[in-house]
């Protein structure tokens, strides 16, 4: 709560993998066409290994990349005092270029003056209770081809 985030509004915990030649095509944590109730307020990424080639978060709009450094962490909001969608804060991640896979700890935050607290159905929350039950990795890819692992690592 260091940041004014909650456990209460917190989306489970991820391990991401990205393997070498793996990208994260350019988005944003929220939707950019109405507010949403879901949306990804707040974004935490904790860098688990050093990656010396490739592997940054960029922010395109704002001309800065963060490289992938153990211990590093990257926090930021994704929506704007009103709480709708920020479209500076697109962000890529970009390809591996080395021989090892990157490894990150994401953790999204809703924002909870924002947003009324409520369960959601939707297919993203469905899809982490599966992986919660079946401990078992899972791939999942975008519309732009990016894939990542994820593997869940709290109940939320």
């Amino acid at each position: 709560e260091k940041f004014g985030l909650s456990a209460v509004d917190a989306w489970p915990t991820q391990l991401l993998k990205y393997p070498p030649g793996v990208n994260y095509a350019a988005h944003t944590d929220c939707t950019l066409e109405k507010l949403d109730p879901f949306d990804r307020s707040f974004t935490v990424l904790v860098y688990l290994n050093r990656i010396r080639s490739g592997g940054e978060t960029t922010f395109p709009t704002l001309g800065r990349s963060i490289e992938p450094v153990r211990g590093k962490a990257v926090l930021f909001a994704s929506v704007d005092a009103r709480g709708f969608c920020n479209p500076k804060l697109l962000h890529t991640g970009e390809a591996v270029t080395g021989l090892k896979p990157k490894y990150v700890l994401q953790k999204w935050f809703r924002r909870p003056n924002l947003h009324r607290r409520r369960r959601s159905e939707n297919a993203y929350f469905g899809f982490h209770r599966e992986l919660q039950k079946s401990r078992i990795p899972r791939i999942l890819c975008d519309l732009s081809k990016s894939c990542r692992e994820y593997v869940p690592l709290d109940n939320g």
